[in-house]
């Protein structure tokens, strides 16, 4: 079973922001001079998609979940990326955050942290994800 879902801010992407500046004096009355700055909010999408080893399993097997999570933008870094996942109860998750996997294709690897929660939560923050990289977190579990 998979799952992926796609985030691109449907409302700021690709748009083109201008600012104008006007001064005016007793000297240069109204209209006066106007400077403009302009820049393109640039598109940032990130994906993520979330997979278990298993179609069936029963109680005692062990299972993976695997979650993937890649910056699809061709130019843009996304900073600050936490993914949680709240893992049901049907499961006996790992109590160190130790166990949990963690890959990413970044080259220098970015500063990176994972915790598990007493209530099965999983949470990995990533300080900076560049353009076209993605990271893979393994979640090994076994069925209550």
């Amino acid at each position: 079973m998979s799952y992926l879902s796609l985030y691109n801010h449907p409302e700021v992407a690709a748009t083109t922001v201008s600012n104008t500046a006007n001064v005016t004096s007793d000297a240069l009355p109204s209209p006066g001079l106007d400077a403009t700055a302009t820049f393109t909010v640039q598109s940032t999408q990130l994906t993520i998609s979330k997979t278990v080893d298993k179609n069936g399993a029963k109680s005692g097997d062990p299972i993976i979940y695997t979650i993937t999570v890649t910056n699809t933008s061709p130019d843009t870094s996304e900073t600050n990326v936490t993914v949680t996942d709240q893992l049901p109860p049907e499961v006996i998750f790992p109590t160190q955050s130790t166990d949990i996997g963690f890959s990413i294709t970044q080259v220098p690897p970015p500063t990176s942290s994972r915790s598990i929660d007493i209530d099965g939560l999983v949470t990995v923050e990533v300080t900076q994800l560049n353009a076209g990289e993605s990271f893979t977190v393994t979640i090994p579990c076994t069925v209550a």
